[in-house]
């Protein structure tokens, strides 16, 4: 098993890995996503990425709806299906 050890960092470099724009790539720029609220995807995304999820095909706007009421991602709850 491999030892593990601290770190110390300075200001340059704790800043650096505190700012999402120097991780905006690939699925690291995720990690930064507000899940608290509506992240005004667009129906057409949504719908895009639902075209496959059997019964949840179409459903865009009903994620949208249900974001903007209980003040969360839709990201997050699209995420959630199987």
């Amino acid at each position: 098993m491999e030892k593990r050890r601290n770190v110390i960092c300075d200001r340059v470099e704790t800043a650096e890995y505190m700012n999402p724009n120097s991780f905006y790539t690939d699925a690291y720029k995720y990690q930064f996503l507000d899940l608290s609220k509506p992240n005004n995807v667009s129906e057409e995304t949504l719908n895009n990425y639902l075209a496959d999820k059997g019964v949840m095909k179409g459903m865009g706007a009903a994620f949208i709806e249900a974001a903007k009421e209980y003040n969360v991602s839709e990201v997050y709850l699209v995420a959630c299906l199987p």
